[in-house]
């Protein structure tokens, strides 16, 4: 029909300027923005870091940062670096033989010298920068935060942030009482678990939180080397205890206490080196290897071997 049927009014079409008339259907504005009551479930939240030494939205800080809470280190699995570079892209821990060796490598920056103080991946905890290798992956120690900062932040970190920052946020007390518990355990002597307890800010001048966290694990590589015959390799036995302490003497001075002890007992990782520097073993090509490799170290050890 070019017009109105008979007897059925049309309705009134809105008058729009040609200004509104040039405007597409991208254009178009919400008369008035969701509440807090109405919110719209597609919507993010607003993700807080501070790996500028500030508190801003994730959204906001001018850096390419990782974030991730403890529910997401928990469903890594121990919640150390390694399960942390897994779903960090461009960000890898190398252990090496284990991780009181490790190395931390962002964007392909590697360290030369695992054993140099001096990293180009700086770690710091509230701030506070820890000087060596093995202690960068504290792994079950209470942490509200890990924070992966990609790229130079020598600025505000000195010159050992050229690759970036790994910034540990601690757990600390809130408004109401907490008590958390959580528990895994597996094959091969698995058993992780971790108690927190927390008391609200006494008439918002004074807050504690406690924990304590063990992680057992029994390892599942079989030691071959006939010197230890029947020990597994890659197992672990972490214990960790420690509190924090906030205190608010007045409205503009805020005093963090924190403290903990990490105890890292950890298995080699299970491998083997081949040597063909000794003249009685049954490499036979020296100095390269020629065949198929073994996995039974008993092959290349002659009666006459020294190695």
């Amino acid at each position: 029909l070019v017009g109105p049927a008979e007897g059925i009014e049309a309705p009134a079409r809105p008058r729009t300027t040609p200004a509104e008339r040039r405007r597409g259907p991208d254009d178009a504005r919400p008369a008035s923005p969701p509440t807090s009551g109405n919110r719209d479930p597609m919507q993010l939240e607003d993700v807080l870091v501070t790996a500028r030494k500030i508190v801003e939205s994730v959204q906001s800080a001018p850096l390419t940062i990782h974030v991730f809470d403890p529910a997401e280190l928990a469903r890594g699995g121990q919640g150390g670096l390694l399960d942390v570079a897994q779903r960090t892209p461009g960000f890898v821990f190398q252990t090496y033989s284990s991780s009181f060796h490790a190395s931390p490598t962002l964007r392909g920056i590697s360290q030369f010298d695992i054993t140099s103080p001096v990293a180009n991946v700086s770690t710091v905890v509230d701030g506070i920068y820890l000087p060596r290798n093995y202690s960068v992956d504290l792994g079950i120690v209470d942490v509200a935060r890990v924070e992966i900062a990609k790229g130079p932040q020598s600025t505000l970190y000195g010159s050992n942030a050229f690759a970036g920052v790994i910034a540990y946020s601690l757990a600390r007390p809130g408004d109401r009482p907490t008590l958390e518990f959580g528990a895994v355990t597996g094959n091969a002597g698995r058993l992780d678990y971790k108690l927190a307890a927390g008391t609200p800010q006494v008439e918002g001048r004074a807050g504690l939180r406690v924990h304590y966290a063990r992680t057992q694990f029994a390892g599942t590589w079989r030691n071959l080397w006939p010197i230890a015959p029947g020990q597994d390799l890659g197992g672990r036995d972490n214990e960790t205890w420690g509190a924090t302490i906030d205190l608010r003497p007045t409205e503009r001075i805020t005093i963090g206490l924190d403290g903990f002890e990490l105890r890292r007992h950890e298995d080699l990782k299970p491998a083997f080196n081949l040597t063909s520097n000794d003249p009685d073993s049954v490499l036979g090509c020296s100095p390269f290897i020629c065949g198929t490799l073994s996995w039974n170290l008993v092959d290349y050890k002659s009666p006459g071997s020294r190695h």
